[in-house]
């Protein structure tokens, strides 16, 4: 599926797209930009990414967005199954993850409620 596209902004290694000269996966640039990140937002996130990359590899997805999309579609089945046999692998430490992120958002929205319910001045 990964192809050598000899591209200035993206290129193939190890079996996946990496922004060139960069360990940043160029999928993490295009799916953070597709979930309305912007290019400035994607530099800052990537600060190794020049903002020009960013800018080029969202042509580089545009110019082959078939291809590119079919990649994506198997890049994310690759990370599930990935995710998914670490897990089997580590039970305890996903429960604990699980339970931490749960206190989380418990005692976030607890905040959320109290300062809501506080008068202001």
């Amino acid at each position: 599926m990964v192809n050598d596209y000899n591209d200035p902004y993206v290129e193939a290694r190890e079996d996946n797209l990496y922004m060139r000269g960069t360990r940043v996966q160029f999928a993490s640039i295009i799916l953070y930009w597709q979930q309305g990140q912007t290019p400035e937002d994607l530099h800052r996130a990537f600060p190794s990414v020049r903002l020009a990359a960013v800018y080029g590899a969202l042509a580089f997805y545009l110019d082959h967005q078939d291809e590119m999309d079919a990649f994506l579609t198997e890049y994310r089945a690759r990370w599930k199954a990935a995710q998914a046999a670490d897990e089997a692998a580590k039970p305890e430490v996903y429960e604990k993850l699980r339970r931490l992120l749960a206190e989380g958002q418990a005692q976030q929205a607890a905040e959320g409620t109290s300062s809501a319910e506080s008068p202001v001045a």
